[in-house]
């Protein structure tokens, strides 16, 4: 093949389509393809019958180099194939092997498409029509209506005798013994009448506890400012490197002199790099006859400034001894033999420095807004604490006005710092004592809390006071009332239930108002008189249940100290 027959090399990934844009990016008439191993081009027998036809289309002449596997498809595709390059070059033009075997005759895919013919509709089974709804309302029942039987006639009330060694006194007897004592005109005479006394300790039982809402106008408002402060520390630390600087000569042994442009780089045999700061120029070298060698180098010194900041760039003197640029190290060289060194630091650098200091970070900031608006708060909280005589409701409190530098963060330095607040507030308030009369009638004015008959014992009112919310200018707090109620007793009434009982009898029908005891007088009667102004009542306080697990009555209390 001639020279302008033109390679070009497969990659493993190469798809055919790609192998096709290549060969229509290739002009050569000539074209090999190189397939180094198995790629995607050359294991598909259609790809390279396409590859074949387009050759052909566009007369020009491709051979395919590649295994034996490759060459198989290729045969089949009507490309002609080869073991090697050197065996693709040797051929002539024109002079292609023609391919190994017969391609097999491959069929044409053609694509038929019918007529599009309606489809028969799909009837569908008409759906069953639902039932009639049915009203489950519409049945008429009749309700039998049973008379009332006629209550039971009540059966007449009988006491119990006592039993016991003792007579039963007459009334009669009584009555005889009073009009003797009149008769006799003893002073006091009434004192020989039968008596009783008569104590009771009403039944308690607690009820609640129940929730109200009570509602009372803003009694006053606490207002003034606060200040506070807090000191913050630096956590951060900030490193400042600093270059080291010194100067550098350069040693010319040519005979012309040599530009030194500024920014050249020198260093310690490649380790610590340095760059010169100005530009200068390096005279040429003298040649003297018999010196050893035989040329005085010319020689200019300029800044030098380390690479990387930092202790590293501080070199002991002699330490520079390289020309990084090589064409200019080649200038100043002159000629081959001469290796004089073309650069020298004759003093040490110095300079260079890693310096620590304190920084402020965001956090340290942070920290400190948080310590003061904790101050600020506590003493919010103290003053709203300070006289508990007053609720003061939740009400959403002013953001404290808190000063921060803008070049706070970041400063460095300065180990600490300080940041300081203020906080003005107003807070209403109503008293607690007003809050917990309002649940105090509200639990009275309860038709359900307190059963009929029965009145709530005053020293067992108790009330916890829950938060309360700002409405305009009154004030609504939450309230939590329990309490326990007694019978309502009338001496009158006792003295009915026990008139003719014995004491067991009478502390009997006492048991459903509370705790009864009954003394008699003389001590030889056995029953309660009948004569009622001498029966003696006597209504004693009754004891206030308490709450489960309490040591004293309930108090009046309120659930939070400060909103």
């Amino acid at each position: 093949m001639s020279d302008d027959a033109n390679l070009v090399y497969l990659e493993p990934d190469d798809e055919i389509t790609t192998v096709v844009r290549r060969l229509r990016e290739t002009d050569a008439p000539r074209v090999i393809l190189v397939a180094p191993g198995r790629t995607k081009a050359t294991t598909s027998a259609v790809g390279l019958r396409l590859v074949g036809a387009l050759a052909r289309d566009e007369g020009r002449e491709i051979v395919l180099v590649g295994d034996a596997a490759a060459r198989s498809l290729a045969a089949e595709a009507g490309i002609a194939a080869v073991a090697s390059v050197a065996e693709a070059r040797s051929l002539a033009v024109g002079a292609m092997p023609a391919p190994t075997g017969t391609a097999p005759e491959r069929a044409r895919i053609s694509v038929v498409r019918g007529e599009r013919r309606p489809m028969a509709p799909v009837i569908q089974p008409a759906e069953p029509a639902p039932p009639a709804p049915v009203d489950r309302f519409d049945e008429t029942r009749a309700v039998p209506v049973v008379a009332a039987a006629p209550a039971p006639p009540r059966p007449a009330r009988r006491y119990p005798q006592r039993p016991g060694s003792g007579r039963r006194l007459p009334g009669t007897a009584v009555a005889l013994i009073v009009l003797l004592a009149l008769l006799a005109g003893v002073a006091g005479a009434a004192v020989v009448v039968p008596g009783a006394t008569v104590r009771i300790v009403p039944a308690a039982q607690p009820i609640g506890p129940f929730s109200y809402d009570v509602t009372l106008a803003v009694a006053g408002e606490e207002r003034g400012t606060l200040t506070a402060s807090a000191d913050g520390t630096a956590s951060g630390e900030d490193v400042q490197l600093v270059a080291a600087g010194g100067t550098a000569t350069f040693l010319n042994y040519s005979y012309v002199d040599v530009e030194i442009p500024s920014g050249t780089k020198v260093s310690t045999s490649g380790t610590v790099m340095f760059t010169t700061t100005e530009g200068a120029v390096a005279p040429g070298g003298q040649l003297v006859i018999g010196r050893d060698p035989p040329i005085v180098p010319g020689e200019v010194s300029v800044g030098i400034v380390a690479a990387e900041p930092g202790e590293t760039g501080n070199v002991a003197a002699g330490a520079i001894d390289t020309v990084e640029n090589r064409r200019l190290d080649g200038y100043l060289r002159g000629f081959q033999g001469q290796n004089g060194q073309r650069v020298v630091n004759r003093q040490a650098t110095t300079g260079g420095a890693e310096n620590h200091r304190t920084k402020v970070e965001q956090a340290d900031v942070d920290a400190a807004l948080k310590a003061v608006r904790a101050d600020l708060a506590t003493q919010l909280a103290g003053i709203l604490v300070a006289d508990p005589t007053r609720l003061y409701p939740a009400v959403a409190a002013a953001e404290p006005e808190i000063t921060v530098p803008d070049d706070l963060v970041g400063s460095v330095d300065a180990p600490t710092f300080t940041l300081e607040g203020s906080l003005a507030y107003a807070q209403p308030y109503v008293a607690e004592a007003d809050a917990a009369s309002a649940a105090r009638a509200k639990l009275d004015a309860d038709p359900i809390a307190v059963p009929a008959g029965m009145d709530v014992l005053t020293d067992s009112v108790g009330v916890t006071l829950g938060d309360g919310t700002v409405e305009g200018s009154s004030i609504t707090v939450a309230a939590t009332v329990a309490a326990a109620v007694a019978p309502r007793l009338d001496a009158d009434h006792v003295r009915e239930l026990v008139a003719n009982r014995s004491p067991e009898a009478a502390r009997a029908a006492l048991a459903s108002l509370g705790t009864a005891s009954v003394e008699l007088w003389p001590g030889w009667v056995n029953e309660v008189t009948g004569v009622r102004w001498r029966i003696a009542v006597e209504l004693q306080s009754a004891v206030t249940p308490l709450p489960s697990g309490s040591g004293s009555p309930p108090l009046v209390t309120s659930a939070s100290a400060a909103p």
